[in-house]
């Protein structure tokens, strides 16, 4: 997003005060397809010198902006192995940094980081590939500490539809298991890249609020992305509603392709979308969740776009615009609170946008 002049009203001590949650973040700590075996320093950095320092960086990243919490998607296309050696990656990472972060496990472990100047880290997958169509396994990674579980990652699985998908078939008779078991063990559900009537049958068959983590609405879609996918990532009115009467909460992302002008996209702009979210659905129902990658390769990029599933590109790639001049990462959600702050929203409802809903909706699902 682009600066504008909103951006110079100081926040000072009240964001400070705020619990700030970005419920969507994902960068590299050991490669993100997860093949390169954790080993010591010197070999990461063989293999690509920008990872070896990616962690430590982006948990100092975090603690410079403020931010509480951080949703850190560990896997998309893995099975069950590869998403537990990243997650023990992820684990011996955190313990590295422990004088900047901790591994989130519960609400209470939110506020205990916030009251010690760290930042939790939130391991989440992006789809249930790991899950593997296993109930038991849904159990044991909530034990490791995965909170947060997309049913699907763009495309049909055994579980649920994607957004990509030319018919989304819904939520399958094994994902209604799944969706009762994640309730059970306490598993937040994320309907982020799910087709519309997956969205629409999980929001009906889940007993506990789920959530939209990084999204925005549809109407702010632009209408050559609209129709250039059968399904948009970006979520209908229809939707929006279900998600809200159900308990749920959107995540609105900066990821230039879901936002209304692309790398265009003025801070203002971004505002004017919250502020017409917040009217459609409620603010207590609207949330923060950027979709910053941090430490990508191409090779990365074609992982996370194609998986084991095909060999050519569903979107054509181009430089992926993670950054914007009003939204340097973890450090713009300063920027982003100002800015609302400044167009008149409360202090109250600028700290519920940015993270106090999603620690009311996690104390709900996680406990």
């Amino acid at each position: 997003m682009t600066p504008n002049d909103s951006t110079q009203t100081a926040v000072g001590k009240s964001f400070d005060e705020m619990v700030a949650i970005d419920m969507l973040m994902h960068w590299d700590v050991q490669g993100y397809r997860g093949h390169m075996p954790a080993t010591s320093k010197a070999d990461v950095e063989a293999w690509h010198p920008y990872k070896a320092r990616s962690a430590r960086e982006m948990f100092e990243n975090l603690r410079e902006g403020g931010v509480t919490t951080a949703h850190a998607s560990v896997a998309i296309w893995h099975n069950a192995r590869d998403a537990l050696n990243i997650v023990a990656n992820w684990r011996h990472q955190i313990l590295d940094s422990s004088d900047l972060v901790t591994q989130i496990r519960s609400v209470a472990d939110i506020e205990e980081a916030k009251a010690q100047n760290r930042t939790g880290i939130l391991l989440g997958f992006q789809n249930s590939d790991p899950l593997e169509n296993d109930l038991n396994l849904v159990g044991a990674f909530r034990d490791l500490g995965v909170l947060c579980v997309q049913l699907s990652y763009n495309q049909q699985n055994g579980i649920a539809g994607g957004s990509w998908d030319e018919h989304d078939g819904g939520v399958t008779r094994i994902g209604k298991n799944v969706i009762r078991e994640m309730n059970e063990v306490g598993m937040l559900i994320d309907l982020s890249h799910c087709g519309e009537r997956t969205c629409l049958d999980t929001i009906q068959h889940s007993e506990k609020p789920v959530a939209v983590t990084h999204a925005n609405p549809v109407e702010f879609s632009q209408r050559d992305d609209w129709t250039s996918y059968r399904n948009s990532r970006n979520k209908t009115n229809t939707v929006l509603k279900e998600l809200a009467d159900a308990g749920g909460m959107l995540g609105l992302t900066t990821y230039t392709r879901l936002l209304p002008d692309r790398e265009d996209t003025t801070l203002e702009r971004f505002c004017e979308m919250a502020e017409w979210t917040a009217e459609l659905i409620g603010i207590e129902h609207l949330g923060f969740g950027s979709d910053y990658g941090y430490g990508y390769n191409d090779i990365d990029r074609a992982w996370v776009r194609q998986g084991k599933w095909s060999r050519d590109a569903i979107i054509q790639y181009e430089p992926l615009q993670f950054d914007h001049p009003a939204w340097a990462g973890p450090t713009g959600m300063r920027t982003i609170a100002d800015a609302l702050l400044a167009r008149g929203w409360s202090n109250e409802d600028v700290s519920a946008f940015m993270g106090g809903n999603w620690l009311r909706l996690l104390g709900e699902v996680v406990g």
